[in-house]
């Protein structure tokens, strides 16, 4: 195992700093597979592919040239994270049904 690249450790520390497992990361960037974001933080994957690191920064959060090791090294401020397409795919549809009040409450 080598060591964490630039990118991984920023990605556990914005990961961290937002209060999510890594469940939750893999979910919001449509990763498939939880133990990708493990192996990626471990170093066990270098770097990844441009489009997921897109992914990974936009759920996040952050600017993609902060993942890749731009500018400061601390977590900038993080906007509204945003589900990828692929994460918002995979999201269960459950229909909405309304009810009258007055009748409810007889």
């Amino acid at each position: 195992m080598t060591a964490p690249s630039e990118f991984a450790r920023r990605m556990a520390r914005a990961r961290k700093a937002r209060g999510w497992s890594r469940a939750q990361l893999a979910e919001m960037a449509g990763i498939g597979r939880v133990a990708t974001v493990h192996e990626m933080e471990r170093g066990e994957i270098r770097e990844p592919r441009h489009k997921r690191a897109e992914a990974i920064a936009k759920a996040l959060g952050v600017p993609l040239a902060w993942m890749w090791g731009s500018g400061e090294s601390a977590v900038p401020d993080l906007a509204e994270p945003v589900r990828t397409r692929r994460a918002r795919r995979k999201l269960i549809r459950v229909p909405v049904t309304t009810v009258d009040v007055n009748e409810a409450a007889s």
